[in-house]
């Protein structure tokens, strides 16, 4: 049997895990990505790398003339599978609305702090939150030094996370800062996805540069703020 079956059945969040996202912004599910859907967003990922693209982030977004088109459409279909959205709407609530995604390829020497790391900051977001980010392991995560620094008690303390293929991590960028480097120890791959409620504000007009004509997707539910705006950015889907 395959190591990612036995966790199928579990509960996409379990009492425990609610928990610790109440109390720290945090949570590493027990439930993963089912195997066959874990190794086609390992082969998109490679491919995706093989185009030679400098810059990884947004790559569900088709641009004008792309030659991987096939390829944005494929991870449209992967950050918004349903199984990503059910666990963003355990935390968010039912109405979704897909802002953000990026694809982290970390050489084996690893690296420093990610733009993607700091997107959220940037981000137009009214109210700034709440949000959640997936980050989806697409290669073992043997080491992520103070990837995300948690408050505890009061105080602010890293905490490593250690991630096989497929697991996942759900954090709160609200709460839980990313500090110093990313993946480390192996050339590793991530897929970044980040969601917010349909009651909040993308604010394309007066945004900071590169995101005020960022396509947003309304991804389940209903828009719940009539502010936002569905069609900027948007080419083909």
């Amino acid at each position: 049997m395959s190591k990612y079956a036995a966790f199928r059945d579990n509960a996409r969040l379990g009492e425990d895990e609610l928990a610790s996202w109440r109390a720290s912004g945090a949570v590493q599910p027990a439930w993963r990505l089912a195997t066959a859907l874990l190794c086609q967003i390992q082969d998109a990922v490679a491919r995706l790398v093989l185009t030679g693209r400098e810059d990884l982030r947004l790559p569900h977004v088709p641009l004008d003339g792309d030659e991987e088109m096939d390829l944005a459409r494929e991870f449209f279909d992967y950050v918004t599978h349903p199984d990503l959205l059910d666990l963003a709407a355990l935390l968010l609530g039912p109405d979704l609305v897909l802002w953000d995604a990026a694809v982290v390829d970390v050489p084996a020497e690893g690296a420093d702090l990610h733009d993607w790391q700091c997107a959220v900051a940037d981000a137009p977001l009214a109210p700034p939150g709440p949000t959640v980010s997936l980050w989806i392991a697409v290669t073992d995560l043997e080491r992520a030094s103070g990837f995300l620094q948690l408050p505890a008690n009061g105080a602010v303390r890293p905490r490593d996370y250690l991630l096989e293929g497929g697991q996942i991590l759900l954090y709160d960028p609200a709460r839980c800062t990313p500090q110093g480097a990313g993946p480390e120890a192996l050339s590793e791959a991530g897929l970044l996805i980040r969601y917010m409620p349909a009651s909040s504000h993308y604010a394309h007009a007066g945004a900071k540069v590169g995101f005020t004509t960022r396509p947003i997707w309304l991804v389940r539910g209903q828009s719940r703020c009539p502010l936002n705006d569905f069609d900027i950015g948007h080419t083909i889907w």
